[in-house]
């Protein structure tokens, strides 16, 4: 099949590539399909339409989570949600998991955090979960670190009671840990890197260079 150019001769899609062929065919990275697109401007060029390009753009910019209610693995623009500590895959999905925080009486917060009104009081569920781990009330300079960083996650292995104030984010060993427990729920097999290698490697060495 031949397709006119209107910047040069007649071009065809199966015709060798030619130094006086001015456009090239090229596969859309968004729809799959061939379309033209100059020589010049080949490796730029990724899509065949203004709306291929928009779709392309937000898949790169998508990133893949978990459903906090399915556990569902879904993409979507961080853009799009406020909160990316609890997010879900469909209004139903957040519907069951509003329904069953309020059934049980506890809410979950517009700073992430678990609370209920018990006396008139605000009362946070991971300072509630902790005292039933240590069998007292939390002292007033006590504090509960998420050890994922999830803020509504309160299980116990997930609770650590802190006496200083906590810095903002995570530390590095605990989002390694939960990320290895993540992979291995998911099946996968994970190795520490840096087993069965000599303390040269450690230290950003080779160990042919350690003395």
């Amino acid at each position: 099949m031949r397709f006119a150019n209107p910047c040069g001769p007649l071009v065809c899609k199966d015709m060798p590539f030619s130094k006086t062929i001015t456009k090239v065919w090229k596969s859309c990275a968004a729809c799959g399909g061939d379309f033209l697109t100059k020589r010049s401007t080949q490796e730029r060029v990724m899509t065949c339409s203004v709306s291929c390009g928009g779709e392309y753009r937000s898949a790169k910019k998508a990133v893949t989570m978990a459903c906090t209610h399915c556990g569902n693995m879904f993409s979507f623009k961080p853009s799009a949600r406020k909160n990316l500590e609890k997010v879900f895959c469909s209004k139903s999905c957040s519907s069951k998991e509003n329904r069953q925080q309020v059934s049980s009486g506890w809410r979950v917060g517009n700073d992430g955090y678990v609370y209920m009104y018990l006396n008139g009081k605000k009362t946070l569920q991971h300072r509630v979960v902790m005292s039933e781990i240590l069998g007292r009330e939390l002292m007033s300079h006590e504090n509960v670190h998420h050890i994922n960083g999830i803020k509504h996650d309160n299980r116990k292995e997930n609770l650590e009671l802190w006496v200083i104030s906590q810095p903002k984010g995570q530390r590095v060993e605990d989002r390694l840990d939960e990320a290895k427990r993540l992979l291995e729920e998911h099946g996968y097999v994970v190795h520490n890197p840096l087993q069965g290698f000599s303390s040269g490697v450690l230290f950003g060495a080779w160990p042919q260079f350690v003395n």
